[in-house]
């Protein structure tokens, strides 16, 4: 948690992040459940109750409930050290203000960073090059912000970062890791444009220009795109490809939205239930490709609507470029294992 001083958050450079309310200190408004609430009693008992009288009544039983901010900080280090206990290997990183008094026994909180061992752990063992970055501010007597990194990552570290379009991850992701590649969530990017054009719906328009895989298929949708909205495609040309559009992407992974958890105990096989599906379904259009040996380890392929790619198994790529981006045979991949196989 970081941001806190004097009691005053300081989010102002942050407009954009989701906000946590983890106290539920909210107002009550006109209209309003907890409003309802408060006219229903003054009905039933026949006594009249002030807004302000409740607001400040759920104050205190929320204080006494869930005791004083104050005294939860005292056992913080107890916390810390039993969090360390149970799981191996976590970092935990206090942060306090200095004190002019160096023989004051107590500190002012300022920050705590926490990475779980195990986490950190198998993250490691996944050899998935990809991190999903996102923060939040937290409303309550103490706010602040959320981020953590505990990889061992240099400055020439060759990872994927993928984040919503803040203003403080962004530079400070280029300025600690200025090798990585860097994407914006598609969520986030779709959100800003539903709040600026309150009136039209863009997400096809907008999906179909991200998933294009190559730079003539993503300039196509983008020219779509602006006959149906000129100036919506222009304020979305100002965000560089290369951050959202699959057909600007180097590494090796297609992933557009910053949520990367997927749901493992249903899946007989080795893949993820995404992984599983989108190989299923390259394997079933496969079918409709003839592959011919073009010398050395290249493939032709060719398709019924006349379109045609080559394919070097030697280095696993396809000129549709969906292979090297995900790791997953695209269809021409497996057409041309498929004649492989054939022909022993």
């Amino acid at each position: 948690m970081d941001g806190f001083h004097n009691g005053v958050g300081t989010n102002d450079e942050h407009e954009d992040i989701e906000v946590i309310d983890n106290d539920k200190w909210d107002s009550l408004d006109e209209g309003s459940e907890d409003e309802r609430k408060r006219e229903q009693l003054q009905k039933d008992f026949e006594v009249g109750v002030s807004i302000d009288k409740v607001f400040r009544a759920k104050a205190i039983a929320t204080k006494i409930v869930e005791r004083d901010y104050t005294k939860r900080y005292e056992i913080l280090r107890d916390y810390v050290l039993e969090l360390q206990a149970t799981n191996v290997d976590t970092t935990v990183k206090i942060d306090v203000y200095s004190e002019q008094n160096p023989s004051n026994p107590t500190r002012r909180f300022k920050r705590i960073y926490v990475c779980l061992g195990p986490l950190k752990k198998g993250f490691k063992v996944g050899l998935r090059d990809l991190l999903g970055f996102d923060g939040a501010h937290m409303k309550g007597p103490f706010p602040g912000q959320c981020l953590g990194e505990d990889l061992d990552l240099g400055s020439n570290s060759n990872f994927t970062f993928i984040t919503d379009r803040q203003k403080g991850l962004i530079p400070t992701i280029t300025q600690l890791f200025p090798c990585v590649e860097h994407r914006y969530c598609l969520r986030h990017i779709h959100q800003k444009m539903r709040v600026k054009w309150k009136l039209k719906e863009y997400k096809d328009h907008l999906w179909r220009c991200a998933t294009a895989t190559t730079v003539p298929e993503f300039e196509h949708f983008m020219r779509e795109f602006s006959n149906y909205d000129k100036e919506a495609c222009e304020w979305l040309r100002k965000i560089p490809p290369k951050h959202w559009a699959r057909s600007h992407f180097t590494a090796i992974s297609d992933i557009l939205l910053n949520n990367l958890c997927e749901v493992m105990d249903k899946e007989k096989g080795p893949l993820t239930p995404t992984a599983t599906t989108i190989l299923d379904v390259n394997k079933s259009h496969a079918s409709h490709y003839i592959s011919r040996w073009n010398g050395g380890e290249k493939y032709q392929v060719k398709g019924a609507w006349q379109d045609q790619h080559v394919v070097d198994v030697r280095n696993n790529t396809c000129t549709c470029r969906k292979w090297e981006l995900i790791g997953i045979p695209c269809k021409h991949a497996i057409a041309t294992l498929y004649e492989m196989t054939k022909n022993s």
